[in-house]
């Protein structure tokens, strides 16, 4: 699938200025083509990406990831996986279309119930074997950390 960009190389500045005069604003496929003239980054810089910074993250002390959920697998089912133990929340994650995306999060009340709570690791819930392991979290920088 194309990526809605392309670049076209030109044997002079004559040629790459007709072409743009050519085919900028033109429509292609329904749609308007835009077409600019492409500069080299110097020698060693990187473009900048718009990518925000990578979230330092650190295992939590009481809340599990639990993968490989059947899609129609609830809250109260991920719930029902840890019973006995004090769950605080359970939740399933969800596309903006409500369907699952195959894993949730538990918390605990305790760091002991969340390590009780990996032992369910391997468990089958209708017919599919789950992976529960220590969830990550975001590491918050605090005015100590500048």
């Amino acid at each position: 699938r194309s990526k809605g960009f392309g670049f076209v190389e030109f044997d002079s500045q004559e040629t790459q200025l007709s072409a743009i005069e050519a085919v900028d604003g033109q429509e292609l496929n329904e749609r308007v083509v835009s077409v600019k003239v492409a500069h080299k980054l110097p020698e060693g810089e990187k473009r900048q990406s718009n990518r925000p910074a990578p979230v330092e993250k650190r295992p939590s002390e009481t809340m599990v990831y639990v993968s490989n959920l059947p899609f129609s697998a609830t809250d109260d089912d991920l719930r029902a996986i840890f019973e006995g133990l004090d769950i605080t929340s359970a939740h399933i994650a969800v596309r903006s279309n409500g369907r699952s995306k195959g894993f949730g999060f538990v918390d605990f009340g305790s760091n002991a119930d969340q390590q009780k709570a990996l032992e369910k690791n391997a468990t089958e819930l209708q017919e599919r074997t789950l992976t529960v392991e220590v969830a990550q979290t975001a590491v918050e920088n605090s005015a100590d950390d500048q």
